[in-house]
């Protein structure tokens, strides 16, 4: 199918099965004002190109929980120099850091199970015995009293 302008229309159920996604959840973007068809005809709903971009800019910003729905609203909606949707993306930023190191330790951590001598490194290994101790130190080296 194609619009009045001769652009070729892409029908929601080959949108969703493009992006992996239910044809509901194009359904509920819609709702929400994220997305927008070019056309219905039938009961079907079809999207130009743009459309179709705007659908891979909010599959990819929802993917491992990038952004927020309402936050990738702001993105896609307000001009490049809104300080609101920055800072979100800012935020998010931020914590995609904190979450790298996290892995990243967890991933030595790991790497050291598999390649400790200690017969039991779970449980005997004192590099792991300290690294534990490190993030979780006992109850004598914590404030029970904090006020």
């Amino acid at each position: 199918m194609t619009d009045e302008t001769g652009q070729q229309l892409t029908p929601v159920g080959a949108v969703a099965q493009r992006f992996k996604l239910a044809v509901s959840t194009l359904h509920y973007w819609e709702r929400r004002g994220l997305i927008r068809p070019a056309a219905r005809t039938g009961g079907r709903r079809w999207y130009d190109a743009d459309g179709v971009h705007r659908v891979a800019a909010i599959a990819t910003l929802r993917s491992a929980g990038m952004l927020s729905l309402d936050d990738i609203a702001h993105v896609l909606d307000r001009p490049a120099d809104d300080p609101g949707w920055r800072g979100a993306v800012e935020a998010r930023v931020d914590a995609f850091r904190t979450q790298v190191k996290e892995l990243e330790s967890a991933q030595g951590y790991l790497e050291h199970l598999l390649t400790c001598p200690s017969h039991d490194p779970a449980h005997r290994c004192p590099y792991l015995q300290q690294e534990f101790e490190r993030r979780y130190p006992t109850t004598e080296d914590v404030d029970l009293n904090p006020d």
